[in-house]
């Protein structure tokens, strides 16, 4: 057998090196050199008008209760390759409905969600992954509908990421879109989560945000009396604006302004949101 010669090896060497130094993690959802992301976020939502209840429209109406609700909400992904993510949604909240002076009351960890995304196309400019989730709901409350934790559920999502003025631009936008399945008999829903951001000053940026849930099914697949159905109905159009600041590339802070500008059968309020991020 013929044996290598000193250029051969260190050819060999070097491109040992180059590969272990490589980067393993490219993907925007994922960036070089990060093996972990993780997101800590308070949400402080409020809300005393309503949609009307058989109709997806923007006028609301004066409700006959006021809805409160805290939120701590932790989101984060792990990398496991170079195309595969553990991603995860976990929230607990304290939720308070007033009505004619009587307090209704839920507190919970509410629904958790865990799931895999698969990143199959990966560009400079552009990106795109499909990712399967389990949604558990864990929280207890009330009888009421409107604090009702949820349903067990099965959602698919198809993930694009895009920089909008093509590679190197800092302006960028992202998409989540796909079907949320309840597995106890709940009408489906189709949820749609944007977000586009650009540079603003010196290690600030701009965010504008939309969320849309609509279920697919008659009426909005209400069905009188079935309390533990209709608590899937969701039926709602959110957008919202605010700022990032990244302190370092580890540390970033995120202040969110989100209203409910159209919906039905729901209460129509605003939220605001703080995060602090920690990338490593």
């Amino acid at each position: 057998m013929r044996t290598l010669d000193r250029s051969s090896m260190r050819f060999v060497a070097l491109a040992a090196i180059t590969l272990l130094m490589a980067p393993v993690h490219s993907n925007p959802w994922m960036p070089t050199q990060v093996h972990n992301l993780i997101n800590f976020e308070y949400r402080n939502y409020s809300a005393s008008h309503r949609f009307p209840a058989h109709q997806f429209s923007t006028h609301t109406l004066p409700s006959n209760s006021r809805y409160l609700k805290q939120e701590l909400r932790i989101t984060g992904r792990t990398a496991l390759s170079p195309s595969w993510l553990l991603f995860y949604d976990l929230r607990g909240a304290h939720i308070q409905k007033i009505k004619h002076k009587r307090t209704l009351l839920a507190n919970s960890i509410e629904d958790q969600q865990i799931g895999f995304a698969h990143v199959f196309d990966d560009w400079p400019a552009y990106a795109q992954a499909l990712a399967l989730s389990m949604v558990i709901p864990t929280g207890f409350g009330t009888g009421d509908s409107t604090l009702n934790t949820g349903q067990h559920a099965v959602e698919l999502d198809y993930w694009l990421w895009a920089r909008l003025g093509g590679a190197g631009s800092p302006d960028y936008a992202s998409l989540s879109l796909g079907p949320r399945v309840f597995m106890e008999g709940g009408a489906p829903q189709l949820r749609v989560t944007g977000l586009i951001s650009g540079p603003l000053v010196r290690n600030w940026s701009w965010l504008g945000t939309v969320f849309l849930s609509r279920v697919l099914a008659p009426d909005g697949g209400h069905i009188p009396g079935n309390v533990a159905h209709n608590a899937t109905n969701y039926n709602l159009l959110r957008p919202g604006v605010g700022v990032s600041y990244h302190l370092n590339r580890t540390v970033r802070f995120k202040l969110l302004y989100e209203q409910d500008i159209a919906g039905e059968r729901l209460h129509a309020g605003h939220r605001i949101s703080f995060s602090i991020g920690f990338r490593g």
